[in-house]
This record gives structure tokens, sequence and C-alpha cells, in this order.
């Protein structure tokens, strides 16, 4: 009979150690785990109460009396150590140890966060088993914000939740945030910056993008398209659509007027479709290359000119691009003007290949012309006029050229409106895919462009150190081993030290 109790005991302490496992782990499922400890509490019972008068002297015994005396120090020190727990929870302190600084939410996002006033829920709708993907990010978010809840939801038990926020598929967050709700499904922490971006904008923007005049293509997923830059200007959610302005009008909804790399010269017609849009406080955006044969963009040119801005009719020269087996044409900038919203903070090179040089008129009454972007001080890079020269490979410096530094990227004001232009287009196809830093340039100019300047791109650093990737499996054996099984261990050890000493 002895026996059976002992393995009663037993069994009765797995399922204690067991139902507490499952609490931790799956917190979710609330009633298996009371069922657990339930079944194990009713074992203890079953076994004990008929021995209740010894266990009463037991208990009442000087020994135990002591042992209480412990026990309560134990406990008052645990609600201490709680406490602080508590505390150091809702004011976190992440210190990331990482050469990468992988760990470290962006500057941008970090700006964002504290531009927001008051709570914010966070609902991750995915399958449990997923959760270890995206939760430690949205922790960053917290730990930054500490009025952030984050709750996770399992997609295969949460049915009445799935109904409610209208969730169709895996990796969704919900922000609710005062009256406001919006949600995306999220892969990084851009993804969730935008997402919260886009619940504080209390409009929406649209960009129309020329066409009629052989522009790149948004729908061109070749080396020569840009179908990899309209996915990151949708994710910045901004609305893309295009637009033949020889043939129709600008909706009143348009925000922007992008022009990307047109082959062709703009009509009257559009030009004054144009200049009508930008005397209402309109926003446009240029990208041209230098043209070897005539002077297809002489109407946009000229207009420019309105703003301050002036696209020369040269090539950038730099010759320190041949270090990085590169054309001497096509520069690497480095070079920018930081204390401006578009490149404040900007870190990483770019690069323009085949770009003309841009220069900006000053004393043009109620007018702000700003260069950005430059080339490599001279003798290393000259803007070269003689465009026969480039073609056949021969550019030299003369007196006719202009030393660098030369401007690759302007910006103007003219009260509301705002005009962006870049000496060179083919710096933002998809063959520049891996040059991110083209990209974020290009991005951070059209959020400028569109009173956007709280969040841009991210500058995120790449990788440096090999990240360890565990399964799921994996960080569960490490649980249970650092919290249940050794733990276990040591206390039947110390259990055995104690009965030993008790018999000598």
């Amino acid at each position: 009979m002895d026996y059976m109790k002992r393995i009663w005991i037993f069994l009765a302490i797995i399922l204690y150690l067991l139902g507490i496992a499952t609490w931790i782990t799956f917190p979710e499922l609330t009633i298996l785990n009371i069922s657990i400890l339930s079944f194990a509490s009713l074992i203890i019972i079953f076994i004990f109460y008929p021995l209740r008068r010894e266990i009463y002297d037991l208990l009442t015994s000087r020994y135990y009396k002591k042992l209480y005396s412990h026990l309560l120090n134990l406990f008052l020190i645990g609600c201490v150590l709680s406490l602080v727990q508590y505390l150091v929870y809702k004011n976190s302190v992440y210190i990331d140890l990482t050469k990468s600084g992988q760990n470290t939410l962006s500057e941008q996002t970090k700006e964002i966060l504290r531009s927001i006033d008051g709570p914010i829920e966070f609902l991750y709708f995915e399958k449990r088993q997923e959760w270890p993907r995206m939760i430690p990010l949205l922790e960053l978010f917290r730990a930054h914000k500490n009025d952030i809840s984050v709750k996770a939801i399992d997609i295969e038990t949460e049915i009445l939740l799935l109904k409610k926020y209208s969730v169709e598929s895996t990796g969704v967050l919900v922000v609710n945030y005062k009256n406001s709700s919006k949600k995306a499904a999220i892969t990084n922490e851009l993804s969730i910056t935008n997402l919260l971006l886009k619940l504080l904008r209390n409009r929406e923007i649209k960009i129309y993008l020329t066409q009629g005049h052989n522009e790149l293509n948004i729908e061109d997923e070749s080396r020569e398209g840009i179908s990899i830059l309209a996915q990151l200007i949708r994710n910045s959610t901004y609305q893309l659509h295009s637009i033949d302005l020889s043939q129709e009008t600008l909706p009143i909804d348009a925000y922007a007027i992008a022009i990307l790399g047109p082959k062709k010269s703009f009509l009257p017609k559009e030009m004054k479709e144009i200049s009508s849009f930008m005397e209402k406080g309109g926003k446009l955006l240029v990208a041209v290359d230098p043209s070897f044969k005539g002077d297809p963009h002489r109407n946009l040119i000229n207009y420019l000119k309105s703003y301050g801005l002036v696209i020369n009719r040269d090539i950038i020269v730099d010759m320190l691009s041949q270090s990085f087996n590169a054309d001497a044409t096509v520069p690497f900038i480095s070079h920018y003007a930081l204390e401006h919203a578009v490149t404040k903070n900007f870190k990483g090179r770019t690069i323009f290949p085949l770009t003309s040089s841009i220069e900006t008129i000053d004393n043009i009454k109620d007018v702000e012309a700003i260069k950005l972007a430059f080339s490599n001080q001279f003798p290393a890079s000259w803007a070269e006029k003689d465009l026969g020269a480039i073609e056949k490979g021969q550019a030299k410096f003369d007196n006719k050229d202009s030393k660098g530094p030369q401007a690759v990227l302007a910006v103007s004001t003219k009260g509301q409106s705002r005009v962006a232009v870049f000496g060179n287009s083919s710096f933002i196809i998809n063959g520049y895919e891996n040059i991110s830093s083209n990209f974020n340039l290009f991005l951070n100019t059209l959020s400028w462009l569109v009173d956007d300047e709280p969040i841009t791109s991210l500058n995120r650093p790449q990788l440096r150190n090999q990240v360890i990737v565990m399964s799921e499996q994996q960080v569960q054996l490490i649980f249970y081993f650092s919290v249940l099984f050794f733990p276990l261990i040591l206390f039947s050890i110390a259990v055995f030290v104690y009965k030993r000493r008790q018999s000598l």
C-alpha cells in the first residue's frame, strides 16, 4: 500500500510540473492547463485525506513552525522579486550586443513611436508555432514605448477574433489606436512601421506616374524595369497610378506627379497640366537621363528653372569609381547635405550611372533650392561637357568642364509646392536591387516630397555575423532542460543530501 501511495505522489508531482510547463508554454490552452493541475490536486487530496489527523499534528509541530517562518520569508522575497520583475517588464531596456545592430530599431521607427500619444494594442494573428518569428520584433517596439501591449492570437483556435477583425491570412498584425484600427501582413520592421504610419496618417497619398514618353515601367520585372521600386513605394502605404497627360487630366485626388526616365519630349498641353497642378501646391519628382542626341527634355528643363533647378547637359565623371572596378561615368556618391530632412543621418553609398549634374539658381523670389547629394572633390570628379568624348571613352578635364563636387540630387520649395530632381533615372531600376542605398535615397526624397517626413525607408545594416536559427523543437528542448529537468535534478540531490545528513 505504501508503494502505491509513493507512485501516486510521484504521479501528482509530475502532473504539477507538467501543468506549470504547459501553462508557461501554452498559456492560451486554459482548459487543458486547469484540468492537469486539478487532476493533480485531486490525487493529492485522495491520498492524504485519510491521514489528515497525522498531517495536522505534523504541521503544528515545532519543526514546521520554523519551516513556516522560512517559507514566509521566501514568500516575501518572491513578492519583492515579482514587483521588480514587473517594473523591469514595464520599463525594459534592451542592450544590443550584435556587431551589426540587428536587434535595434532604426532611428526612423523610434521617431514614429515618440510621436504617438497614447497606448497602442498589437494583435498578431499567426499559427502558434510561428509566433517566435515575429514576437521578439514586436517586443522591441514595446521596449521603446512601454504602453504598447503585444498579444499573439492563434489563428487555429481563436475563430471569433478572426471574424471580428476580418483576418483571412497568416502573419497579420492588427494595430488598435484610440478609435482607429489598421491591419497588414508583416515581415520586418519596415512593414510594422509603415502600418503605424498608415494608422496615423489622415489622408491617402496618391502618386501619378506619367506615361507616353517611354518612361520606366512599374510593371516591368526585367532588369530595366522598376517593379521593385513600385513595390517598395506601395509598402510605404502610397498609392501608385499611371496617367497619360496628353489624353487625361490629373484627378483632384492627385498628391504628386513622378516623371521617371522619359525619352520623348513633353507636349505644351502636358506642361500646362503640370504647371496648373504645381500652382495649386502640387509635388513633382523628376528623374531624367542625359541625352547624347538632341535635347528632348527642353520643355521640362526650362520649366524646372522656375523652381531654381537646372539639369545641365553634361555627364559626371568620377575617376575614383575605377577603384571599385566600375567605369568612371558611374560615380559612387557618399557625400550628402546632412542638414536636410531627405539626407539627414543618411548613410550609405549610392550609385548613379551616367548622370547629369544639377545646379541651383539663387535669388528667385519665394524659391528655396538646395543640393543634397554630391560626387567627390576635384580632381577625382568633374562634370564633362563634351558628350562625344564620353562616347569615345576619351573624357578629360578642360576649362569647359565644371570641377567637382557636382550634385546629382537637388530639391526646391515654392510656397506649398515641392520639387525634387535627379540627374539620372536608371539608379532605381531592378538591376540595382542589391544597392539598397539607391532605393533608400529615392524613398526618402519621395517621403519629403509628399510631406511625410517622420518616416521614410529604414537604413538597416547588413548582417556580418551568422545568425543561429533554431527549430521550435530545439527551443522547447532547451526550455525543458533549463527550467524543469536540471532544477528537478538539483532538488533531488538536495533532498538526498538532507536525508543522508539526517541519518548520520
